[in-house]
Formats: structure tokens, C-alpha cells, sequence
């Protein structure tokens, strides 16, 4: 316990010198009975005449509701911390009652922590980023259906960062669309509002997107009266971050957050920056699995679909129950054209050939199951229309002289699928024998082709 004054003047000279805030108050009136030094410096005063502790450290008219002087005690100390309104630092407070000049008084020591709290709020930030971030890469790499793990991830950052939106744009030559979008609870979604955007909105922007730069709009009165400003303004925007996206080096899109608090902005960057990676290589596998998809059920050279797709139809259109008919066709002499001509040739003469079925059955089926035979199945039609299209057909390829060999068929039910696919491809050989047949009659088709006709 102290006593003042004589007794304890060398000991006040010495906490006159510590750079900690130091200060005495009365516990029941709240008059400030001593400060230090340091006390005075920090919070610009001089004389305490007539000064409230309440007052002076924490701009209150009153007692402050927070106060500790109920839990204080002479043989133990209380400690808390705070943020001082006044200095605007974040303190360690040690406080106890301590004898005054012969009354129990409030001791306070305050020491500054600020550097150290911000150290640990900055790593408490950099272990929660890291968290979300792993978060969000588990969802891009384990979620199959793209847009869900998109919005997944947006609604994740948008949270985080507590922001009101978090969203995707898209760019689609000189347009752009908001491909995804997570609002907070209370505020209206923007995203069917904001399709086929003009993208030269984001000109006062480009040569960051460009240099794969993130944008921080901090305020976006700054940039009154640009094309984007009327865009943002609607929608109750005050601040943004955006990031780029890109395919092949280019700028393709962009993903950001709309009103996060200003504390938040500085450490936003990193996050975003490591995200759009992640997120640019989910869209580019997606892409790609896409074209492996297609390339799986597709035939290259002609667009048709290929043998897998082929027989993974069968089942389905025999499910259907509908008319159905079947064309097998096979191009005669393919060999030949590509021994004489090249395989380049023969190539052109199976495009031409499959630019043909498509001009006359167009809405049918229509596959490329090896290397010079293709299927149609058009389903749906009536004997008369197929018919119909079957000698439209024929007569194309005879007048482009295709040499193809064609067999068909045609059934009210396509329950018997099986035996209807037999039948045409019968019809086919049967009309690919009758070929070979005036091909030996006239010349040995072993030859060189007669003409290249349907190749030039």
C-alpha cells in the first residue's frame, strides 16, 4: 500500500520517467489525483484541476459503464484490455486500489500492445485466410457440377470477408455477364440485371486487368462519371475489390466483392489473388473435360456422333417406343481414293459425303461408326417422309458421284430395334455387292478411280 507525499515522491519522480500511462483516480468521485508524464503527453493535457478519469481517457459523460473499480482490491491486480478513444491504441490495463494520501485510490497502469495485437490479429487473419482458402480449393476440386461449387465458394469469401456480394463475370467478345452471384441476407441480388454488359465499361480499368492486377475502388465517387460509375451507383456500391481471370494469357472474366468494411480491404488482395488461380484452373478443367467428353461421342472429321455415342443410343431409342427408321450407308473405293490421292482426299470425300446426310437429315441421328460407314436414325417419321428422305438422299450422292453404298429400313415401333438395325445393314451389303459387282463388269476396282469427282 502507498502513502503520499513526502515518502513517496522519489518513487511518483520515477513513474514520472516510465514510458507506460500511469494515472491515480478517486474510486467514488472519479477526480484524476495524479498522471504521469507519458499519461499527460498522450491524452494533451496539463493541469488535472477539476479532470474526470472518465472524461479525459475515455470521452465519457458519465462513469463508464465498462468501469473495473468494483472488482478492484490492495492485494490483487485486475487486468483487461482496450482501445483508448483518445490515442487510438490498444492497451494492457493493471489496475488496483492502492492507499492515496491516506485514502484507497484506483491505480492504473496502462501498457501500450498495440504492434503486438496487431501482429496477432494479423496472423489470427493470415491462419483464418489460409483456412478458407483450403476450404475453397476443396470445394473446386471435389464438386463435380461447376456452377454449385462456384457459388459455393462465393458465398464462402463473401462471409468471410463480410461483403454484401461476391460474384463472377464472364467475357464474351465485346460483352460480358454476371455468371454468378451470392448476396448477404438483405440485399437484392443483381445478377439478371447486369447480362450483355458492354465490356468497355471496364476501360478505366484495363491496363490493370491487363497487367493481371487486382482492383480496389475504395470509394467509387472516384470515379464519377465514367460509363462503369452508372452501372455500380444503382446497385448501392461504396467500395469493391476485383480480380482478374484469364484463358490463354487474356483477360476472359473477372471475380470480386462488393462493400467490405474498410478494415478488411488491405488484406483482401492476397486472398483474391490466390483464389482467381484456382478458380481459372476449375474453369479451364471443366473445359477441358468438356472436350473430352465431346471427343469421346464424336467423330472428328465430320461433327457426327462416333461409334461410343452410337451404341450408347441404342437402348435409349428402342426405349422410346416411337416410328423409327434406320440408313446404313458405306463409301465404296475408300482405299483406292486414299492410295492414289492421299488420305487428305479421301477425307474431303467423307466430309462431302457427311455435309450431304446432314443437308437431308438433318434432324436424325446421325453417326460415323468406322472409318467409312455411317448410321442414321431418324425417329419419328412416317414410312412415307423417310422414304422420302432416303431417295432425297441417294439422289445427292449420285449427283455428286459419291460412290456409296446404302441400305435402309423402316418400322412403326422402335421396340425391335435390333432386328431393324440387321435388316438395313443387310440392304447395305446387298447394295455394296451390286457395286462391286458393275465396277468388275466394266473395270478390275482395284485400279486407279475412274474420277475424283467427289474429291475436288
Amino acid at each position: 500500500m502507498m502513502d503520499k507525499p513526502d515518502d513517496l515522491t522519489g518513487l511518483v519522480d520515477a513513474i514520472d520517467d516510465v514510458s507506460e500511462l500511469v494515472y491515480v483516480a478517486d474510486p467514488e468521485t472519479h477526480d484524476l489525483l495524479y498522471m504521469n508524464r507519458a499519461g499527460k503527453t498522450a491524452l494533451n493535457i496539463d493541469s488535472l484541476e477539476g479532470l474526470k478519469c472518465y472524461k479525459v481517457i475515455e470521452l465519457q459523460d458519465a462513469p463508464c459503464p465498462f468501469c473495473t473499480n468494483q472488482y478492484l482490491r490492495t492485494d490483487e491486480t485486475y487486468s483487461w484490455e482496450t482501445t483508448n478513444p483518445v490515442t487510438g491504441r490498444h492497451y494492457l490495463l493493471k489496475d488496483r486500489l492502492i492507499k492515496w494520501d491516506g485514502k484507497l485510490a484506483r491505480l492504473e497502469i496502462a501498457f501500450d500492445v498495440t504492434d503486438y495485437e496487431k501482429e496477432k490479429k494479423d496472423l489470427r487473419y493470415a491462419l483464418d485466410t489460409q483456412q478458407v482458402v483450403l476450404d475453397c480449393i476443396r470445394i473446386l476440386y471435389k464438386e463435380q457440377d461447376l456452377d454449385k461449387a462456384l457459388n459455393q465458394v462465393l458465398q464462402i469469401i463473401g462471409q468471410y470477408l463480410s461483403a454484401d456480394r461476391a460474384y463472377i463475370f464472364k467475357i464474351r467478345g465485346d460483352k460480358m455477364d454476371n455468371t454468378h452471384e451470392w448476396c448477404r441476407e438483405g440485399v437484392v441480388p443483381q445478377i439478371d440485371s447486369l447480362q450483355g454488359l458492354d465490356v468497355s465499361i471496364v476501360i478505366p480499368w484495363e491496363n490493370e486487368l491487363q497487367n493481371h492486377q487486382c482492383i480496389i475502388m475504395k470509394d467509387i465517387e472516384e470515379i464519377r462519371g465514367e460509363k462503369v460509375y452508372d452501372v455500380l451507383s444503382p446497385q448501392d456500391i461504396q467500395n469493391m475489390v476485383i480480380a482478374p481471370l484469364e484463358e490463354n494469357g487474356q483477360i476472359n472474366g473477372y471475380f470480386g466483392v462488393d462493400n467490405p468494411p474498410h478494415e478488411k480491404i488491405r488484406n483482401i488482395v492476397s486472398l483474391l489473388e490466390t483464389l482467381r488461380y484456382f478458380i481459372m484452373i476449375t474453369f479451364q478443367r471443366h473445359m477441358d473435360e468438356r472436350r473430352l467428353q465431346h471427343l469421346s461421342l464424336h467423330d472428328t472429321l465430320t461433327g457426327f456422333y462416333n461409334r461410343n455415342k452410337y451404341i450408347l443410343d441404342i437402348p435409349e431409342i428402342a426405349n422410346a417406343g416411337g416410328s423409327v427408321g434406320v440408313v446404313f450407308l458405306d463409301f465404296n473405293g475408300l482405299k483406292e481414293i486414299n492410295d492414289f490421292y492421299g488420305h487428305s482426299y479421301g477425307d474431303q470425300a467423307l466430309k462431302k459425303c457427311a455435309e450431304k446426310m446432314r443437308a437431308v437429315f438433318g434432324n436424325a441421328n446421325l453417326y460415323r461408326t468406322g472409318g467409312d460407314e455411317f448410321v442414321i436414325i431418324a425417329s419419328d417419321q412416317s414410312e412415307t417422309a423417310f422414304l422420302s428422305l432416303v431417295d432425297t438422299l441417294r439422289a445427292s450422292l449420285t449427283e455428286e458421284q459419291l460412290p456409296v453404298a446404302m441400305g435402309y429400313q423402316w418400322q412403326e415401333t422402335s421396340s425391335d430395334l435390333k432386328t431393324l438395325i440387321t435388316l438395313a445393314d443387310q440392304h447395305m451389303y446387298e447394295d455394296k455387292r451390286r457395286f462391286y459387282k458393275d465396277s468388275v463388269s466394266s473395270e478390275n476396282p482395284t485400279r486407279r478411280p475412274r474420277n475424283s469427282s467427289c474429291i475436288e
